[in-house]
This record gives C-alpha cells, structure tokens and sequence, in this order.
C-alpha cells in the first residue's frame, strides 16, 4: 500500500529494524552501566579497606 509515493510496508520494516537496532543498543548499554557499578563497588570496598589500614599505622 502506498500513500503520497510512500510505501507503508517498507517503511513500517525501516522502523522496526531501527527499534530493534536501538533496543540492542540499550541492552548492551545497560550491561556497560552494570559492569561499571560493579567495578565502582569492588574499588569502593578496596579505598576503604586500604583507608583502615593507614588508621591503623
């Protein structure tokens, strides 16, 4: 079907592999953000463990 030389039914696939493109791209996003808070607490509990240890000369 076309309206005004534009067909929907291309264009309703350009927008699904978009949303699709950019759903993967969140994902992997996410994953980053999570890797990072992890990384983020692992060296919090390091700073503080070292931080007690200079008290503690």
């Amino acid at each position: 079907m076309q309206v005004n030389g534009v067909n929907l039914g291309d264009n309703q696939i350009k927008l699904l592999q978009k949303v699709e493109e950019l759903t993967l791209y969140l994902i992997e996003k996410d994953k980053q953000l999570n890797d990072e808070e992890k990384m983020n607490y692992e060296q919090e509990v390091k700073i503080n463990a070292q931080t007690e240890a200079n008290r503690q000369l």
